[in-house]
């Protein structure tokens, strides 16, 4: 016998499968851990394998308490159970090993297990860490079961898709109550812990589909792609997530009160898009990615109002719509994730957190390049506000800022407005109804573009000082708005404003008194 390798298998009595990577178990003192099934291959001098029988063998489990290795705590002996064959030879044996009081009564924390396997001279043939064990009183034995996603609540509820049909492109199972895995095809169940495990899956819900949850205060736990392929989990991987994979999966469950791990950093279109919308999550899921899809963000936990907690967006590298309308009306929101990406994307933050009511700082913004419509109504409608971000910026692109601030009726300054070179609809409507604004931002660029101030400080009626630095009120609009008119750069920027104030400007602007122009009643002073 010239070496060994090990394959862990399922056995034939349950859910419970030999660990390869360490998994954290929970125990008491007195129980049975559950029956493993193992296979040892036997490779000759010639290279041939075969399957060992381990009768004739010894096998122990080792528990060393985590960080000190070398001091083993319990040496147990295992006994085989069960033998399986298939076509006369074996396949996998069932060993059992039990903890009773003694063995565990002075053991607290967290301990490593270790499976040995020795011949009857007792030299050692395979030694393998197959978990990690956390011992507390009171805590029931849960460990080593089949990778699934959890749904818990202290009452019944019952699980469902929309339509009561199948949505995915693989294998769903549930189990329900501690009950016997079933194929499951979206047909309601009933239960206070339902258990859901897929394989072979790349799209969960896709354009249409979603769960259904009937119930009180449910809980969901565990990796939200085990309902994708959970072999693939177990063995350390991420399966493959597909277009709009869990697109909508929880949407509209106000019932539902915790989010399922998401560690997977490889992301598709449209894969998160709604999944949280309307739902009663308390804490944000992390997020891990750094590299975005287009929409895979898009309204993700919208409407989730009761939303406090929130985690790290690291994300650096982004797409059209990642983020767009992700937090929007999460009115409890009060300390959002900084923003690190300095390139945005089309639209990248549209509506990201508007109506976020309680929202008074805005996150750090570290963009510097721009794209179409990136922040367009960020913060509309955020009526705490008082702490604008950062806008660092010195080139715009289209419609960037447009509406950005709009309703935010706490803010008394606006940000730093550094940009010089100006795109069309770049500032459009951008402080438009914020009443406690009384001082504009220095305006620095000296050559316009199409409608960039269009409605600017629109319903700022307290304003009373603006600083530019251009000379003309060019380039007039080529499209035309609604009534077929076409527009100057500062079309209505100062409607409804305080009716006094200080216009700073270069002498060589012509003197126009409107709305549009230098506003009526404004003291002119050139430099």
């Amino acid at each position: 016998m010239t070496g060994f390798s090990f394959q862990h298998t399922y056995n034939a009595v349950g859910p419970y499968r030999f660990y390869h990577n360490i998994g954290i178990a929970k125990a008491i003192a007195g129980d049975t851990l559950p029956k493993f099934g193992i296979a040892v291959t036997e490779t000759d001098e010639n290279g041939n394998e075969s399957i060992s029988d381990l009768s004739n063998c010894l096998m122990k489990i080792l528990l060393a308490r985590v960080g000190r290795e070398h001091e083993v705590s319990i040496d147990k002996d295992c006994e085989i159970t069960d033998v399986f064959e298939e076509n006369g030879e074996v396949t996998h044996q069932v060993f059992t090993v039990t903890l009773d009081s003694t063995d565990t009564k002075n053991l607290v924390g967290e301990y490593d297990m270790q499976f040995v396997l020795a011949n009857t001279d007792s030299q050692l043939l395979h030694k393998e860490l197959i978990g990690r064990i956390y011992f507390k009183p009171g805590i029931p034995c849960d460990f080593f079961k089949r990778e699934a996603l959890t749904f818990t609540s202290d009452t019944n509820f019952t699980l469902s898709t929309v339509n009561h049909t199948k949505t995915w492109d693989g294998i769903l199972e549930y189990s329900a109550n501690g009950g016997d895995w079933a194929q499951w095809n979206g047909e309601e169940i009933t239960g206070t812990k339902i258990l859901l495990s897929g394989l072979g899956n790349t799209v969960i819900s896709g354009e249409n589909g979603g769960f259904v949850l009937d119930g009180e205060n449910i809980s969901c736990t565990g990796n939200i792609e085990d309902i994708l392929d959970y072999k693939q989990v177990s063995a350390g991987s991420h399966p493959k997530i597909g277009r709009d994979c869990f697109r909508r999966l929880f949407r509209g469950n106000i019932c539902l009160i915790s989010a399922p791990r998401m560690p997977s950093e490889t992301l598709s279109d449209s894969c998160y898009e709604s999944m949280f919308e309307g739902t009663g999550l308390t804490e944000m899921p992390v997020l891990p990615a750094k590299t975005l899809r287009m929409n895979c963000y898009y309204s993700m936990f919208r409407g989730c109002v009761n939303l406090t907690k929130m985690a790290e967006l690291p994300a650096t590298a982004l797409e059209t719509q990642c983020y767009s309308h992700m937090f929007e009306g999460c009115t409890a929101l009060v300390n959002p994730p900084k923003l690190p990406a300095k390139t945005l994307a089309i639209s990248c933050y549209y509506s990201m957190f508007e109506n976020c009511t309680s929202l008074s700082t805005a996150p750090e913004l570290s963009a510097e390049t721009l794209a179409g419509s990136c922040c367009h109504t960020m913060f509309r409608k955020c009526t705490a506000l008082v702490n604008p971000p950062e806008l660092r910026a010195k080139t715009l692109a289209e419609n960037c800022y447009w509406y950005m601030f709009d309703g935010c009726t706490e803010l008394t300054f606006a940000p730093e407005l550094p940009a010089t070179v100006l795109k069309r609809g770049c500032y459009g409507q951008m402080f438009i109804g914020c009443t406690k604004i009384t001082k504009a931002p220095e305006l620095p660029a000296k050559t316009l573009a199409e409608i960039c101030y269009h409605a600017m400080f629109s319903g700022c009626t307290r304003l009373n000082e603006i600083n530019v630095n251009f000379t003309e009120y060019l380039p007039i609009s080529t499209v035309p708005d609604d009534q077929g008119l076409y527009d100057i750069p500062t079309d209505g920027w100062f409607s409804d404003i305080s009716s006094a104030g200080r216009f700073i400007c270069p002498s060589a602007l012509p003197n126009i008194s409107d709305i549009s122009h230098i506003p009526p009643g404004w003291t002119r002073v050139n430099k």
